[in-house]
């Protein structure tokens, strides 16, 4: 009897002959014509106003969720896991990666979690587990970064953005825009110095939840999606500076894990996944984990700080967190060095 891994390449070998059929005996259609048609069909997708509606956008990800359910009682995982790996999936990027995605962009938002924003996680409501454990340390240093970037943001970094500085001889500088929403927060939880910075850090995680999405003006990433957010109200622009840091900090505080998310092979969002030990993690990180849906998590095997690996190549556990222990590394940067 064969195995999964085993179909799963019988499948896909199947399909690029088909592909080569198709593309050298009947229509004489090229790969490169199929990857345009591809990217427009994804392109059209995430630009659609319909896509970022809310009982499209939220209702489309619950009825998934639930398919996915259904299917796994019915021996259907590979069609689901063919599906995915086609349609709709996320390639994990290490949290360098991530860091680095962001001060290249050209500007930045924080979108809307659908996950998040549908009920099918809650990563705010389970208890912290052990591997979370937040030093008051690191929690003070992350606080500070945050508050200090927001701090050092120019009068009138609110709102659309503008040019400053204009006197002869001084360069015009672009002030970039950060919400408002995202501002108040900053202030209250500024305010707040009767708490210690965990609890003043659980608090902007509270008061900016389910807003993790993040969204980037980037050459790597299509731009359809940020605008459709944009259009329905569903992002919050932020200074990258400031972004960089609340970025870290979710990373190392609460065990998110970065994914490149792609529309028919068209990138268009980085998201904070939360990971499997907190509410069993967003649909991506649950179909990975618990459903054995291959096709709708990729790893990061190759790239720097990419997978844990022994002297022979096999893949490790996670070295971070015990709750990761019973899958492979998913190379989301953390330090080897604990393996």
């Amino acid at each position: 009897m064969t195995t999964k891994e085993e179909r799963l390449t019988m499948l896909r070998r199947l399909e690029a002959r088909v592909l080569a059929h198709l593309a050298e005996q009947r229509g004489r259609v090229k790969r490169v014509l199929l990857a345009r048609t591809a990217r427009r069909i994804g392109r059209h997708l995430l630009g659609n106003w319909l896509t970022a509606w809310d009982p499209v956008h939220l209702g489309t990800t619950r009825a998934v969720h639930a398919l996915e359910r259904l299917l796994r009682a019915r021996s259907l995982g590979l069609l689901v896991d063919q599906a995915c790996d086609q349609l709709f999936h996320g390639h994990v990027v290490p949290v360098q990666r991530a860091l680095e995605l962001i001060a290249e962009s050209g500007s930045a938002a924080l979108g809307r979690c659908v996950c998040r924003s549908a009920g099918l996680v809650d990563d705010l409501a389970a208890p912290a587990p052990s591997s979370l454990q937040v030093d008051p340390r690191l929690a003070e240093r992350h606080l500070a970064c945050i508050l200090a970037a927001w701090r050092a943001l120019p009068d009138g970094a609110v709102g659309t953005g503008e040019a400053v500085g204009s006197g002869e001889g001084v360069p015009r500088v672009t002030v970039e825009p950060t919400a408002p929403e995202l501002q108040n927060v900053l202030v209250e939880v500024a305010a707040r110095d009767d708490l210690p910075a965990a609890g003043r850090l659980d608090l902007l995680w509270r008061r900016s939840w389910p807003w993790w999405e993040i969204l980037l003006t980037h050459p790597l990433m299509t731009p359809e999606w940020q605008d459709n957010m944009a259009r329905h109200g569903k992002c919050w622009p932020v200074a990258r500076p400031l972004l960089v840091e609340l970025a870290s900090a979710l990373y190392h505080l609460r065990g998110v894990v970065f994914t490149r998310m792609e529309a028919v092979g068209q990138p268009y969002a980085l998201c904070s996944c939360p990971g499997p030990e907190a509410d069993l993690g967003c649909s991506l990180i649950h179909w990975h984990y618990f459903s054995g849906a291959q096709g709708a998590l990729f790893v990061n095997e190759r790239e720097a700080h990419g997978q844990l690996r022994d002297a022979t190549g096999r893949p490790l556990p996670c070295a971070r967190h015990p709750e990761r222990a019973g899958r492979p590394c998913l190379g989301c940067g953390c330090p080897h060095l604990l393996a």
